[in-house]
């Protein structure tokens, strides 16, 4: 790194180089001296005071620490605050503020898709940033679907979304499937959040996970001519967002998109 450079980072259980590819060649691209890197961590509380103490600019938070790094903010924005998650920490002079971007990547995403239902898989901080979107656009027609029925309904009930059990989601027709869970992630990428037979009931796929863009999921919902949409669209989407913030200009967003692309 360059002397005096603005050091953004990432925390994440099993980082990849997403955020450190598309966000350093937005820098570049504007010849700011920043640098963004992505560190592993076990440790939310202290990382984010050391985040604090080290005049770190800005931070992106991934699973599972979306929902347990509320505690450990100043502030909160009203949207991340109705949200219960954040994803991205601004540190202003010492006061961490928590923004939450992935509500403004899925709006973008999914303003298409309003006028179908939405099926939220997930209880998490992607879960919850879902249904805090369709809230947003006054969604009359959300349906919450988890492992956990007791948090599920919870957290359906704040949204104002009905909740469906674990093992009647693969029944759903016509709605837009909006998978928040991990599963499909790598190494456990030979799985999905849903049979592959049930995939082509659906009117839209929208897979968050991040790493393989093709996910098993995503796979079969092109082979049945779903549309779908990837966690890298949501990742980079959401990206803009936090660039901006992080250094008040406005994302190079072609610079970016073909970095993502190279990564394959």
């Amino acid at each position: 790194m360059k002397p005096d450079t603005t050091l953004v980072i990432s925390l994440a259980g099993r980082p990849g180089s997403f955020g450190f590819t598309v966000h350093n060649a937005g820098y570049d691209a504007l010849n700011l001296n920043y640098f963004y890197k992505p560190m592993v961590c076990t440790d939310l509380g202290a990382a984010l005071r050391g985040v604090r103490s080290l005049g770190i600019r800005g931070v992106g938070l991934t699973m599972p620490h979306k929902v347990n790094a509320l505690q450990y903010l100043d502030e909160i924005t009203p949207r991340a605050e109705a949200t219960g998650a954040v994803n991205t920490v601004i540190n202003d002079d010492g006061k961490l503020i928590g923004h939450n971007t992935d509500v403004i990547g899925a709006l973008e995403l999914l303003k298409d898709y309003a006028h179908l239902p939405w099926l939220v898989l997930g209880a998490g901080g992607m879960a919850r940033a879902f249904l805090q979107a369709g809230r947003e656009i006054s969604h009359k027609n959300m349906v919450l679907s988890c492992r956990d029925a007791v948090q599920g309904r919870g957290i359906a009930a704040l949204f104002g979304a009905a909740f469906l059990p674990w093992d009647q989601r693969d029944k759903m027709v016509g709605c837009a499937l909006l998978n928040a869970t991990p599963i499909g992630m790598k190494p456990d990428d030979a799985q999905s959040p849903v049979e592959a037979a049930a995939v082509g009931h659906f009117g839209l796929v929208f897979d968050a996970v991040p790493d393989p863009v093709e996910t098993k999921l995503i796979a079969a919902a092109r082979a049945t001519n779903v549309k779908v949409i990837t966690g890298r669209d949501l990742a980079l989407t959401q990206a803009f967002a936090q660039f901006e913030l992080y250094t008040s200009h406005p994302a190079p967003r072609d610079v970016m998109t073909a970095a993502a692309a190279k990564l394959g």
